[in-house]
């Protein structure tokens, strides 16, 4: 990989207001697209000032500067059945090993049209920040359906119809190092959850870098070995092995640590947010256990939520509570909440990964054939890649 890429995305999403068969095109072709209106420019001042539109100026912005820049990208294409539960990810834009910043601006057939198939009709290769009049000078190089396509969109600002038998799209198409990735097989993909258009991946980010070196360079087969291989300004030696787990995975994580603390312990609700506040409900020989855990700085509220639960016990048994989360969560919350004192209820989650990596001894039981803590850890940070794809559109 080029050195020191920066991480970002593209979502394809059911809510686009281009047609499934174009995103199928678009995938095939290992191309992303955005749709914020018909204007063909590439110039985000000029989308904002001449035509007053700026969330699209930005979003066109922000694709012609990862043109310009090179990225890490993560594409999913979820807009379409077959192909929602995955993504593209690979290198986009120029980089060290590739001078080629072009943008795309993509003309895609959204109808059938005479006959004729849904998909790209054809595309220009464009420079980053290309205004109206640099891309008009180019369209005598479409084919004649989508030169008059774009000079209808220049003519009009856009289509007239709300649903125009065509799109004018703008895009990017991936370098040779782009594979397809199933979220299952990066759980941190998924969990982070990335709601816009196009946009920096920033939270979570080694979960992509980890992704683009398992499937695209193969180089890594554990979530720990792609600390080694961030970029220098991620400062990788402040980054904890703990949070190379998914919030999913802390979970269980969290659901394990209780299982080797409590007797006869079983959860009655699936892990993961069965009720609202509350992420583990189980039972042991002697409580009932409800458990939270939460990744945010900002914990006194979600705790008292926890402790409400206390007077609506579906059982005759004790209530024991836990509290899963930061460190520096536990500042600041004072010496107990509702009665409850904090050191009996609130467990530091980096605590609670600490004893699997260490085997400590306090959760292991040696009258029992249990897993060792750290093949846990070793489980759910390892990396296997499945051998499925999604089918050929072609």
């Amino acid at each position: 990989m080029p050195d020191n890429l920066d991480t970002a995305y593209v979502n394809h999403t059911s809510s686009t207001s281009v047609h499934q068969d174009v995103l199928a095109d678009l995938y095939e072709r290992r191309w992303v697209g955005i749709h914020y209106g018909d204007i063909p420019s590439l110039n985000k001042e000029e989308w904002k000032s001449d035509h007053g539109y700026t969330t699209g100026g930005n979003a066109v912005g922000r694709l012609c500067d990862y043109a310009e820049e090179g990225k890490i990208l993560s594409a999913s294409y979820t807009g379409h059945p077959d192909l929602d539960g995955g993504r593209l990810v690979g290198t986009i834009g120029a980089s060290d090993e590739n001078e080629d910043d072009d943008v795309l601006l993509i003309v895609c057939r959204n109808k059938r049209v005479e006959g004729q198939e849904r998909g790209v009709v054809d595309y220009l290769r464009v420079k980053p920040g290309a205004d109206i009049s640099e891309v008009e000078a180019e369209v005598g190089g479409l084919t004649t359906e989508a030169e008059q396509v774009v000079r209808e969109a220049i003519g009009n600002d856009g289509f007239d119809e709300d649903d125009p038998d065509y799109r004018i799209l703008k895009g990017l198409e991936f370098n040779d190092e782009v594979e397809w990735v199933w979220n299952r097989d990066f759980p941190g993909l998924w969990a982070a959850n990335k709601r816009q258009t196009i946009a920096g991946w920033n939270t979570g980010k080694s979960h992509l870098y980890a992704a683009y070196y398992a499937a695209c360079e193969s180089k890594i087969d554990d979530m720990r070995e792609v600390k080694d291989k961030l970029p220098d300004d991620e400062n990788d030696d402040n980054i904890e092995d703990v949070g190379l787990l998914s919030e999913g995975q802390l979970e269980v994580l969290c659901s394990q640590y209780l299982r080797r603390k409590h007797t006869e312990y079983f959860e009655t609700l699936p892990v993961g947010g069965s009720l609202s506040g509350v992420d583990i409900v189980a039972r042991s020989e002697e409580n009932e256990i409800l458990a939270q855990v939460t990744f945010t700085e900002d914990v006194e509220e979600k705790l008292r939520r926890l402790l409400s639960y206390a007077d609506h016990s579906t059982t005759d048994q004790n209530v024991r509570f836990y509290f899963f989360g930061p460190r520096k969560g536990k500042e600041g919350l004072g010496e107990s909440i509702a009665g409850y004192p904090i050191e009996d209820i609130y467990m530091p989650i980096k605590d609670v990964y600490d004893k699997f990596e260490s085997d400590d001894s306090t959760i292991v039981d040696s009258s029992t054939e249990q897993v060792a803590p750290t093949s846990i850890l070793d489980q759910l940070l390892n990396v296997d890649l499945s051998d499925d794809n999604p089918p050929s559109f072609d």
